[in-house]
């Protein structure tokens, strides 16, 4: 049990950083003071509201169930959502394993951080529009451990069944060869409109699972 509980954080990792690098402008410098005396400058207009997508559902309360091809039962829940950014626990077999921070742009979905520890830099693991063919690589480290390898949508609208007999169209990104710490590692999702996640496999230190959708909740 304990073995299986680290290659699931292990997987749950790997979802977060195996997907594109999200490219880091600097931030731009402050502005200078204005000259005593100098008219007050308008009010800035309002932030916009947060980019969303319903491939990836974030609203604070969601609850997302699945099974593992062993049967034990694995749970990521939307625990909070502040200023476009989500954090999200997953459970396995009611055990706590791993904690994820996860903001929507308009150009893709990003995981911000893994247990506390900063992604550098985020990475992109959805990208948005999903449009088949699209590709990227992938470059960032998480305490120094290096994630590399390219990722790939093989489809737009796959059709996916779970072993409980519901069917989903989905969206399907490929990583048949990533080096994870040095590990070779391959990770496939399927992400349906609505659902989020419905699918995933894995290969990691010679461990293979695949974890499927049993039931959905959206927050209120």
């Amino acid at each position: 049990m304990r073995r299986i509980s680290r290659l699931i954080l292990g997987s749950f990792a790997i979802i977060g950083l195996a997907t594109a690098v999200a490219a880091q402008a600097p931030p731009p410098a402050p502005p200078a003071a204005p000259p005593a005396g100098t008219p007050a400058a308008p009010a800035a207009p309002p932030a916009a509201p947060a980019a969303t997508t319903d491939l990836y559902p974030l609203k604070a309360g969601s609850v997302w169930k699945y099974k593992l091809g062993d049967g034990q039962d694995v749970q990521i829940k939307v625990d909070a959502v502040k200023d476009g950014e989500a954090t999200l626990s997953t459970m396995v077999a009611n055990r706590a394993v791993a904690k994820e921070t996860v903001k929507v742009q308009a150009d893709g979905v990003y995981r911000t951080k893994i247990n506390d520890s900063p992604i550098t830099p985020p990475v992109k693991i959805l990208a948005l529009p999903a449009k088949k063919d699209g590709s990227w690589t992938v470059d960032s480290k998480v305490q120094e451990q290096p994630l590399k390898g390219k990722y790939t949508i093989k489809d737009e609208k796959e059709k996916v069944k779970t072993k409980d007999g519901k069917e989903f169209e989905a969206v399907v990104v490929d990583a048949p060869e990533l080096d994870v710490a040095g590990q070779k590692t391959s990770v496939k999702t399927w992400y349906s409109a609505g659902k989020g996640m419905v699918k995933l496999s894995y290969v990691i230190n010679n461990y293979e699972a695949t974890i499927e959708l049993v039931e959905y909740t959206e927050g209120k």
